[in-house]
Order: C-alpha cells, then structure tokens, then sequence
C-alpha cells in the first residue's frame, strides 16, 4: 500500500518538476507572457505549495531525537543547498567576469549576498531558495509539533499576509515560510484527519467548485519566494491553492502511472537542483557565439539539451557523486 502512494506522490512531483522546469525555460527564452504558456501557468499554480503539502504528508516525528533529525535535514537539505550554489556560481563565473561592470569582489560575495537576503542561490542557481525555506518550515512545524503550538499555525496566513501588507522581507527568505507552515501542516492534517473519512467525496466536489470558481471569476496568485501576491487576493490565493492541492492530489492518485514522469518525480531532487545551472550555461554559451537567445527556437534547444543532460545528472548524483545531495 505504501508502495502504491508513493507512485502517485512520484507522478505529482514529476508533473509538478516539469512545470517548474518549463517555466524557467519560458523566463530565458522570453515567452513567458505567451498566451497558451500563462494560462498553463494559471491552469498549475498550486505547483510550488505542493511539495510543502508533500512534506507534510509524509512527515512523522522523529523518532530517534530532534538533534538526529535536524542533521539529516541539513545534510539533505542545506547541504545541497550549499553545494549547488558553490556550481552555479562557478558555471556563471567566467560570463560574469566577461560580462559585468561590477567590482571583482562584489561578484565573489553575490551568492553570500542572495542567500542573506532572498534566501537563494544567487543568479547561478536562483531556484535554491526552496530547499533553505523546506529546511526552515520543517524546522518550524518540528518544533511547534514537539511544544504542543501547532494550533498557532491556523494564523500564519495571516501573518503571511501582514508581511505582504506592510512590504517585509525577512532576511534569508523567511517571509514565506509562514505560508510553507500551513500548507505542510495541511497536508499532515490530511494524511491523518481526513483522507480515510466517509465525507472525502464531499470535500473534492467542494475542491472542484472552489477551483474552478476562482478559476474563472476571481484567480489569485502569489510569488512564492518573495511571498507577494501577483494577482487577486491573498485568501482567496490559500483557499484555492488548497482546493487544487486536493484535486491534483486526486487526479494523480487516479492516473498513479507514468513511467518517464514518474521517473522525474523519483529523482526530484537532481531535476530540482541541475536545471537552472545547465539552462544558464546553454544561454551563456549561445551568448558567446553571438547566437538568437529568444522566440521558441531557442525554448526548443534549451528544452532538448536540459531534459537530455538531466538524466545523466541523476546517474551521477545517484551513483558516485551521491555525497554531493546529503547521501
């Protein structure tokens, strides 16, 4: 049974991967105010809070102490954090030196300076910033867990929202981890409370309702990483991205089966962690011989090496460079 859930968490997660892979293809390429990309963008905006719910699903208290797991957290988490910061810098490294006007040690500093400041992996790896906030929210809900405080988490969208109000950016990129805590806590209440329960049926025919409602009349979005709301409101954003959540949650535990999706999902964390710097290389070296970096020719050829590369980079990280993600 254990087995057969996480087949279709893999097939989630791989949709989910691609979307976000697509997306940054579409950000380099200059198409991402494309009319079929932004409503496929519309269509899936509950991607990013999915693997907080994720997370959340699958958490469960430590059982061999909160020093322990902590440890395993920063191996898996910060450690490739930092390592992969470290790589897009270096891949960036000789463009920049060509290319900027800024100081030689303002380049060297930049990744510190990302990472104090937005929580991310400066412009070598910017995506980075989600395995600094995963670290952070599952931190939070351990500790408001073990103190008996998760009843708090009710109000963090609140906060959320007053940080968004009054313009806060916390240092590291915290400002969304309020947010992160409530999606984690909704998917832990799920697995717990609600999946099993006779009035399942009812609550995904009010998921259809609330998605396809906002969808249609009032749609809400949120930039995740900066925690400031791009369209809409707010509330409305939370209650339909936990209306999507189930929804997509049900549909992919429907379909449970794809085998190239559900490969990406498997290694999520290689996919995850090596797009952003092999697009940007792609880019730097078109750049250098002065060749088209824009229209969909070039979303095609950042596509094609990307998703060719990147299974090689699962055979690296999963075999002899393993240490490199905590492993």
């Amino acid at each position: 049974m254990e087995r057969e859930r996480l087949r279709y968490y893999d097939l989630i997660s791989g949709l989910n991967l691609i979307r976000i892979i697509v997306m940054h293809i579409f950000q380099f390429s200059g198409n991402y105010y494309d009319t079929v990309f932004s409503f496929y963008m519309q269509v899936t905006f509950f991607f990013l809070p999915w693997f907080y719910f994720k997370a959340g699903y699958f958490y469960s208290n430590p059982k061999n102490g909160t020093k322990t797991y902590l440890i395993d957290k920063t191996k898996r988490l910060l450690l490739p954090f930092f390592i992969f910061t470290i790589i897009g810098f270096l891949i960036a490294l000789p463009f920049e030196l060509r290319d900027s006007t800024r100081p030689l040690w303002r380049i060297f500093l930049s990744p510190f300076y990302a990472m104090l400041r937005w929580g991310n992996g400066g412009n070598g790896n910017l995506p980075l910033w989600f395995l600094l906030s995963l670290f952070f929210t599952l931190t939070g809900f351990l500790f408001l867990n073990k103190f008996k405080l998760k009843w708090i988490i009710i109000l963090f969208p609140v906060i959320g929202y007053v940080l968004y109000l009054y313009d806060v950016v916390l240092p590291l990129g915290l400002s969304n981890v309020f947010l992160a805590i409530f999606f984690l806590s909704a998917g832990n209440i799920y697995r717990h409370k609600i999946e099993n329960k006779k009035f399942g049926p009812l609550l995904l025919g009010a998921a259809i309702g609330i998605y396809g409602f906002t969808q249609l009349f009032c749609f809400s979005s949120l930039d995740f990483r900066t925690n400031a709301i791009t369209s809409g409101n707010y509330f409305i954003y939370v209650i339909s991205i936990l209306a999507g959540l189930l929804l997509v949650y049900q549909i992919g535990k429907r379909i449970n089966y794809i085998k190239p999706i559900n490969y990406i999902g498997e290694n999520s964390i290689v996919y995850f962690v090596a797009h952003w710097p092999i697009i940007l290389l792609v880019k730097n070296i078109m750049d250098s011989f002065s060749l088209k970096t824009s229209g969909y020719g070039y979303a095609a050829i950042l596509s094609l090496v990307t998703f060719l590369l990147l299974p090689l980079c699962v055979k690296l990280l999963n075999g002899k460079l393993k240490f490199l993600l905590g492993r």
